[in-house]
């Protein structure tokens, strides 16, 4: 059976925080035992060994990995295009003379900031 690791939310209603910790820096889960229905999840940790029992319904896919890459890089590509507004905001604003802009304002700021003044907000590319 291929084990690409334990949902996430199964992790958190079945272990404690500290044992989701140990987890997080410990060798890695691995399948100890398995059953029709479930197997016996360890992880050794320098705190000890985690162990616990996971229904297979609750083992992460390989479609369920490529999913939370996927959400990632959605992300990571919608925030640094909302640093690039951002930051073409506070140049804009600096060249029209809007007072108090400054690098580190939220978006939202930097709107009201210029609408404040009468002048048009640059549209997002």
């Amino acid at each position: 059976m291929k084990f690409y690791g334990v949902k996430d939310w199964f992790l958190k209603k079945n272990l404690t925080n500290e044992q989701r910790y140990a987890c997080s820096v410990g060798d890695g889960f691995y399948i100890s035992r398995e059953t029709e229905k479930a197997v016996l999840i360890k992880n050794n940790t320098d705190f000890g060994t985690v162990s616990f029992w996971c229904p297979k319904s609750c083992l992460k896919t390989e479609e369920d990995i490529k999913k939370e890459i996927e959400a990632e890089q959605r992300w990571e590509k919608a925030m640094e295009s909302g640093l690039e507004y951002n930051k073409i905001l506070v140049e804009y604003a600096k060249s029209n003379g809007v007072k108090g802009v400054r690098i580190g304002l939220r978006t939202k700021t930097l709107i009201e900031k210029i609408q404040n003044v009468g002048l048009e907000v640059p549209a997002r590319a």
